[in-house]
């Protein structure tokens, strides 16, 4: 059984629905949070502290993106900004959360977040098509976006995303 879970936390003002899904998975998964610096800016300060969100090389001794990376039996990177999805795409690692994406050897899940421009946007599709041959896009969906927009880019809910990790799980059971 995957019982292992990684959250990754990306720079989104969506980031605000995290914890929401954090309480839905705790009961099913060990959970372990990494955020982006951006990603810390949306989620409270005491659930970065009552569940040691590591963001940084100095939160964790060590050589924590291998030991993670080999840790988790499931990721999912929720919200996934553009910058994150073109970085990771593009190989780049500059920070904790990208470094140990490319040492995760499985597929990830990834649900974006952001404006109807930017996941439209030529530069971002190529990515998530580069990307999707191996990881597992979840979402987006359209509704109400940031500054009262509405458009393709809203982050599925943390409901939406428990039962896309149900039905991927029975589908591994039937086959």
């Amino acid at each position: 059984m995957n019982n292992n879970l990684l959250l990754g936390v990306t720079g989104s003002i969506a980031a605000s629905k995290t914890e929401e899904l954090h309480s839905l998975l705790v009961d099913s998964y060990n959970i372990k949070i990494i955020s982006t610096t951006e990603g810390l800016k949306y989620i409270s300060k005491s659930f970065i502290t009552n569940h040691n969100v590591l963001s940084s090389w100095e939160d964790a001794p060590g050589s924590p993106h291998i030991e993670l990376s080999r840790w988790a039996d499931k990721v999912i990177i929720y919200p996934a900004t553009a910058n994150f999805i073109a970085k990771l795409s593009s190989g780049i690692s500059d920070d904790l959360l990208l470094s140990t994406m490319l040492m995760y050897k499985k597929s990830i899940y990834i649900a974006p977040a952001m404006h109807e421009e930017m996941y439209l946007a030529k530069e971002t599709q190529a990515n998530i098509i580069n990307l999707s041959d191996r990881h597992i896009f979840c979402g987006p969906r359209y509704g109400n976006l940031d500054i009262g927009d509405q458009g393709l880019g809203r982050l599925l809910e943390p409901t939406e995303i428990l039962e896309i990790l149900k039905k991927r799980l029975l589908d591994l059971l039937i086959i």
